[in-house]
């Protein structure tokens, strides 16, 4: 073995993080969301080199190491595999409701929530149905359930399973959660009845998100998390501890098909510019969110001011009957004008009510669930840094090692060789006693290079993997570009309806008050 040439196998990521600082080097824990990200993008550069083969890039040592290939034996394209089975016009199949009583003892009371199903998830597209009864999703698309009432859980709950997730599946479209509490002018707002009615809702957008999700809703975690109740769900969290998970990529081979379909295509990744306009667009509808926010409560406050207007000309009827002398005859023309648009008032307060109430199950949930989906790629995208800035780190680390080592290995071999003596002269005990040494020796760091080697091997085979996770999460996240289509046709459609309906109805009383005199 040659100490003079370092042992530099390809690397697919060669550049991906050459600029990026190291503020991140030291978040190892992969599980959490909460570290704070470096918000510098990544300058990603061409990462093949267009000189290497396709059959160079998977180690001869895990090709025939008999680990499971990450995909089919017959190869196709990340494009279609999981993406494929995902359906971004999937309804909900599940809700989540706040449990009336609280839980636990004085002054360690807190919030439960119960799961529920809808009655029949065949026709609102679900997998659930499969999930309870243990059959594929196309031999029981027709069955209806019910989930049992048991189905109770905590919010820390929905936190210890989003952390399994992102250790599992550290490179997936893992859904958020919405916040535990939010502060309010120094004020916890983690009790108030309007925040626990929103963390309700966002909730019920993570457990839909999962089961969304043609590779997370099949995991044994999330069927189990939303299924067992009661003792049973608490024995198998306590026998489900965090530090027992491995992640996806455990004893898996970057399919050699893979590799081929991206050297042939000569890709680059398009994540830098992913990258740097989610966080834009994140930006974008978190205002638009609150925007939307703000006109349903405007609306709402207009139909309130309407029943208050209604109140108060029904309550004016009877002192200006009185107040004034009306002419007999005209006095029932201006009691019945007033009668009339107290009435037609009553019904824009009505018609206001559901129309904020439309805005609020159709336009800003669509636009919180789209939010929630650009902020998913936006986590993603910060634990692949993460990760691939602690495999560069160790890579580093290893390669130094094997530098080290070939320099400790030639001289060791330097100095057995001159440890020999003529073959024609016999060794003397001490001779051979240091010669056996120096055998001893440079057998273990023979088999040291060798491990380091092949750890090397086994960090690009997860670099390939997690390139070919995050292609598939991208496909997946591209089937939802026209979810902002269907935002602004349901503002235009509600303005639109509920327009015609108000002008209907304030014509109606124009005519209604017509014989109203003014002199």
């Amino acid at each position: 073995m040659s100490s003079s040439v370092p042992y530099n196998p390809p690397d697919p990521w060669a550049n991906e993080f050459a600029n990026q600082p190291n503020s991140l080097h030291s978040q190892q824990n992969l599980g959490y969301e909460s570290a704070a990200p470096d918000h510098t993008l990544i300058n990603v550069e061409t990462s093949i080199d267009n000189s290497l083969t396709a059959n160079s890039l998977i180690p001869e040592s895990l090709q025939t190491s008999g680990l499971t290939p990450s995909l089919s034996n017959t190869w196709t394209d990340a494009r279609g595999t999981l993406s494929d089975s995902f359906d971004p016009h999937r309804k909900d199949s599940i809700t989540v409701n706040v449990k009336p009583e609280k839980d636990g003892v004085f002054l360690f009371r807190h919030v439960s929530y119960i799961i529920e199903t809808l009655t029949n998830p065949s026709q609102q597209g679900s997998s659930l149905s499969s999930i309870h009864s243990g059959t594929s999703m196309q031999d029981d698309s027709t069955k209806s359930f019910t989930s049992s009432e048991n189905i109770i859980r905590r919010y820390s709950d929905f936190a210890w399973l989003q952390n399994h997730l992102h250790i599992k599946y550290p490179c997936r479209l893992v859904p958020i959660l919405p916040p535990k509490s939010l502060t309010v002018d120094g004020k916890y707002l983690s009790a108030d009845s309007s925040f626990l009615d929103r963390r309700r809702k966002g909730l019920t957008r993570f457990l839909n998100n999962l089961l969304a999700h043609p590779l997370l809703t099949e995991d044994d975690l999330v069927k189990k998390f939303i299924t067992l109740d009661g003792d049973q769900f608490l024995n198998w969290k306590k026998n489900t501890p965090v530090n027992n998970t491995k992640d996806e990529f455990r004893n898996r081979v970057v399919h050699q098909g893979f590799i081929d379909d991206w050297v042939t295509c000569q890709k680059t990744e398009p994540w830098p510019v992913l990258r740097q306009e989610i966080i834009n667009a994140c930006e974008i509808f978190t205002h638009l969110t609150l925007l939307v926010d703000k006109i349903v409560k405007r609306i709402e406050e207009n139909s309130n001011d309407y029943s208050k207007l209604s109140y108060w000309i029904q309550s004016s009827i009877g002192p200006l009957s009185k107040l004034y002398s009306f002419e007999a005859e005209l006095a029932p023309l201006v009691m019945y004008g007033l009668r009339e648009a107290k009435t037609s008032l009553d019904d824009q307060a009505h018609i206001l009510k559901d129309q904020s109430r439309g805005y609020a199950i159709g336009v800003l949930e669509d636009a919180k669930r789209m939010l929630a989906s650009l902020t998913s790629v936006k986590k993603m995208f910060e634990r692949v840094e993460r990760e691939m800035l602690n495999m560069k780190e160790r890579t580093t680390l290893l390669k130094d090692r094997i530098s080290t080592d070939e320099t400790k290995l030639s001289t060791l071999k330097s100095y057995a060789t001159h440890t020999l003596t003529d073959d024609n002269q016999p060794r003397n005990e001490r001779q051979n006693r240091k010669t056996k040494d120096y055998s001893n020796d440079i057998t273990k760091i023979v088999e040291n290079i060798a491990q380091d080697k092949a750890e090397i091997d086994r960090i690009i085979n997860r670099e390939w993997l997690i390139r070919e996770c995050v292609e598939e999460e991208i496909c997946i996240f591209q089937k939802t570009q026209f979810a902002i289509s269907r935002i602004v046709k349901e503002i235009i459609s509600e303005q639109v309806k509920y327009s015609e309906i108000l002008s209907n109805d304030w014509s109606n009383l124009d005519h209604k008050v017509s014989e109203m005199l003014l002199e």
